[in-house]
This record gives structure tokens, sequence and C-alpha cells, in this order.
């Protein structure tokens, strides 16, 4: 009975916490709150919308005996916009945003659920996930192939993505004619303006890069500039 008694007058002690009772190696109960039972946050990935970003989740406990858990998002670009998603029950409940690292702290309630205020609103949080935006230089989209000028007759061209060293995307663009020994031209344009010829023999390729503005860039000789669509052809 004297055990029963000690319970609640610790559970009136901490007021708006609850308590859940374990057994002592003494045989005794000794009661733990249930706000310090909270296990870590799902993390959600896949979703989409921008680069997954690793998050760590560190586990301590405040003065009143509650579990805090600090959620950190670090993005592998330094200098990229990161975005923290939160979500209950499936319900969507708003992102947080900084740039490279991003942290929030999740505090373990009452009920044994973790819970984030931001903004000055407390809601319930179990799953979480956090993105970057994607870098410009990989979100370029193919050149356009352009048939029918009338300049030549027209070649089948391949173009074939991949990404340097950078993490940038490329396209190896290349065509070629049905009969070795012909001449075979690229013609370049960008916003409907002309970018010059690329010439080869028999097969003309290109590797175009992505740039930091998210445009495709030609290299001929020392010549850089952004192209946007390609024809080839031969002369028969």
């Amino acid at each position: 009975m004297l055990h029963v008694v000690l319970i609640l007058l610790f559970c009136n002690f901490k007021l708006a916490h609850s308590c859940l009772a374990m057994r002592g190696s003494g045989g005794g109960d000794i009661p733990v709150l249930a706000c310090a039972t909270c296990p870590q946050v799902a993390v959600s990935t896949g979703s989409g919308v921008g680069v997954d970003e690793p998050i760590t989740q560190s586990v301590t406990t405040l003065p009143n005996g509650c579990r805090n858990v600090a959620v950190t998002c670090t993005s592998r670009t330094a200098g990229t916009e990161v975005n923290l998603f939160f979500s209950n029950n499936g319900v969507d409940l708003g992102t947080a945003t900084a740039t490279t690292t991003i942290t929030r702290n999740l505090v373990c309630n009452g009920n044994g659920k973790l819970q984030l205020t931001e903004n000055g609103v407390t809601r319930e949080v179990d799953k979480i996930e956090c993105i970057s935006a994607a870098a410009a230089c990989t979100t370029c989209t193919n050149p356009t192939l352009v048939t029918g000028s009338g300049i030549g007759v027209n070649r089948p061209v391949m173009q074939t993505r991949g990404t340097d060293a950078n993490g940038c995307a490329t396209v190896a663009i290349s065509c070629t004619t049905p009969t070795a020994g012909d001449d075979i031209f690229f013609f370049w344009m960008n916003d409907g303006a002309d970018r010059g010829t690329s010439q080869g023999v028999t097969t003309v390729s290109r590797t175009l890069t992505c740039d930091a503005n998210g445009d495709f860039i030609l290299t001929e000789g020392t010549d850089m500039g952004p192209v946007d669509s390609v024809e080839c052809i031969t002369a028969t």
C-alpha cells in the first residue's frame, strides 16, 4: 500500500507528466515518466521532391526528466537549401528550412509522443524527411532534336546521359551517316539563335555539360556556350 501512495504522490508532484511504474531491484515500483519513453522519430525517404539528405538524431534528457530528440540534417553540398518535412499519421505538418544545416528539437510529451514547437505552434510528430534542392547543374533537359530544316538529309541522333566528376549532368550526342566516309554535321541553336556547326566524317559526336544555370554547354575548340537544340544532317 505504501508503494502505491508514493507513486501517486510522485505523479501529483510532477503535475502534467504521466507516470509508468517499473519494478525496482528491491521489489518496489519505481515511477517512470511517460515523457521519458519516446523512441527516435521515423525517417522517410524517396518522396522524389528533392535530394534525400542524411539525418542524425541525438537523444538527451531535459532537466524535467523528459526526453529530447535533436534531429539534424546537413546537405552534402554546402550552401544548398535544406528542408525538414514533418508529418503525423500521414498528415503534413509543414516544413522548416535553412541553408546547409538544419536542426530541430522534438520533445517527448506526457502521452509518450514526440512533439515539435515551430512558430509558436506545438504538434505531435511521428515522421520526418530531409531533402535539399537538386543542384542546378543536375537539372538540364536534353537538347531538342530538330528536323526538316531543308538544309540537308536528317540523320538520327543518339543522346546518352551521364554525370561528370563534379556530379553535374552530361549528355553525349552522336550521329552517324549510313555511308562511310561522308561528311556529317551538327547544327546547334539556343533560344532560336544559331550557335554554330560541328563536323565529322561518318560520325560526329559531342558531349555537353550542364552548368550552374541549368544550361547544357557546348565546347567547340576554345568556344563555349549554351545550346538547347541540335539538328544532324548529311549532304545526301
